[in-house]
């Protein structure tokens, strides 16, 4: 709905419904695409290593939104005004790399399944599909001539 209301997808999504005001459609997208996505993540799998998958591809994105938190201090800091000290660079290159090992881990299944490699594609593939898709809305709306 916000994407909607910065005019990076179609209005839309936007509208609310007339007596709860809540945004239906919105939520009526997410939910399908939660449902395609839960289906996808299940298909030919059992239920342990389906919940891994998901689990896992909801983690490598928290963990690419923290890398990009830690790489402001020790990348952009200074365009802010203010210049990041050592001891913040430290604990973000801290952060950068703990992060890091444990998004490589995330891709190597605790549960027993049939290929470690499909496994690590499926959560590579879908964390990297998610996040080309968010990029190419972002982008989508930011080129569009103000209205």
């Amino acid at each position: 709905m916000v994407a909607g209301w910065d005019k990076m997808i179609p209005a839309w999504f936007t509208r609310l419904d007339p007596r709860w005001q809540t945004p239906t459609r919105s939520i009526a997208v997410i939910v399908l695409l939660a449902i395609g996505m839960g289906l996808l993540a299940t298909y030919g799998t059992g239920a342990q290593e389906a919940f891994q998958v998901i689990n896992s591809v909801a983690n490598v994105g928290y963990g690419i939104y923290y890398l990009m938190l830690f790489a402001i201090p020790l990348l952009i800091g200074d365009r802010f005004g203010v210049r990041a000290g050592l001891w913040l660079k430290i604990a973000a290159f801290s952060g950068l790399v703990v992060t890091l090992l444990a998004m490589g881990f995330l891709v190597v299944p605790i549960v027993d399944v049939v290929s470690k490699w499909l496994f690590a594609a499926k959560v590579a593939g879908t964390a990297l599909i998610l996040n080309l898709a968010g990029m190419a809305i972002y982008w989508g709306g930011t080129r569009r001539p103000a209205r």
